[in-house]
């Protein structure tokens, strides 16, 4: 197994593995936009790190990074979005071997920090994230989606 970066020429097996990530997360979201979104992500947002784990031609897994600008001393931190393994590779250090490369490429761009975070009920990636020393900061995770964002930009919350 290699860890590296995903180029445009990996777009059709890095569409399945997300497509499997979206199916994982109860999403039916059409494979072929998936593959355009993709595509976006590599030709639009440069500062995207795209990782893949490859088994020979079978991509075992992915990690999708993004900076977070300023983060520590006026440095980007970096926010893990995804680390994902295919149903069929789980067990085999494939996520390990993600994170470290995650890390490994925080690194590399002067990041103080990688940030990411977890599903509350996912027990095994947090028991992972755990022996690898990640550490739970005091804050908390706030979102806006869907309604409430429309909200917010249109400026009609209900405060």
């Amino acid at each position: 197994m290699i860890i590296r970066k995903a180029t445009p020429g990996d777009l059709q097996r890095f569409a399945a593995l997300v497509s499997e990530l979206e199916q994982h997360y109860g999403s039916d979201i059409d494979p072929d936009l998936v593959t355009q979104r993709l595509s976006d992500g590599f030709t639009r947002y440069g500062e995207l790190v795209f990782l893949v784990a490859e088994d020979g031609d079978t991509l075992l897994g992915h990690a999708t990074m993004s900076p977070l600008f300023p983060a520590g001393r006026a440095n980007p931190a970096y926010f893990v979005k995804d680390v994902f393994v295919s149903s069929h590779a789980r067990g085999r250090g494939v996520g390990e071997a993600l994170l470290r490369a995650c890390a490994a490429e925080a690194r590399a761009r002067g990041a103080p920090r990688m940030d990411l975070t977890v599903d509350a009920d996912n027990e095994g990636a947090i028991r992972l994230y755990r022996r690898l020393g990640a550490v739970e900061p005091d804050k908390r995770y706030l979102r806006w989606d869907g309604e409430s964002l429309d909200k917010l930009a249109e400026g009609t919350d209900d405060d």
